[in-house]
């Protein structure tokens, strides 16, 4: 990282049945302010190209963050776009999260992180797709080293 700016590369190579990757994204994060842009693509001999392109930014108020994303997924015949907007309200060991995707699908998130102390805390989340009519429920723990 030099003054907020740093990247990140990686590649897989083919063996066999077993996709190629590349990946790429640079990052800038200082003060208040994050923004990304990252592609990831999949050539392999068994699947479908794919590329995924993201551009992401995030501003941190301190009582609240709010976030935004666009993104590009999917083939080159068939690419799919979504754009997501959200916000984080921490509430003393608690923070609040909701966020909506509009696009080619759309759907909504809220949930809740929990932390026990500063490498570990527990996470609810409720998400809702309307494009797919389909929920996910996730609640667990988290820990980091």
């Amino acid at each position: 990282t030099y003054m907020g700016v740093s990247a990140t590369v990686s590649s897989t190579v083919n063996s066999g049945d077993v996709a190629e990757n590349q990946y790429f994204q640079i990052k800038y994060a200082n003060g208040p302010l994050t923004a990304s842009y990252a592609q990831d693509k999949n050539q392999g001999n068994l699947t479908t190209n794919t590329t995924a392109r993201t551009i992401a930014g995030s501003y941190d108020m301190k009582t609240v963050k709010l976030f935004v994303t666009n993104g590009e997924y999917g083939t080159a015949a068939k690419p799919l776009n979504s754009t997501s907007f959200g916000v984080n309200l921490p509430m003393g060991a608690a923070t609040l999260k909701a966020m909506g995707v509009t696009g080619d699908t759309s759907a909504y998130v809220l949930g809740v992180d929990y932390a026990l102390s500063k490498q570990t805390g527990l996470f609810a989340d409720f998400a809702n797709t309307d494009g797919q009519k389909s929920s996910v429920y996730r609640m667990g723990m988290r820990t980091s080293f």
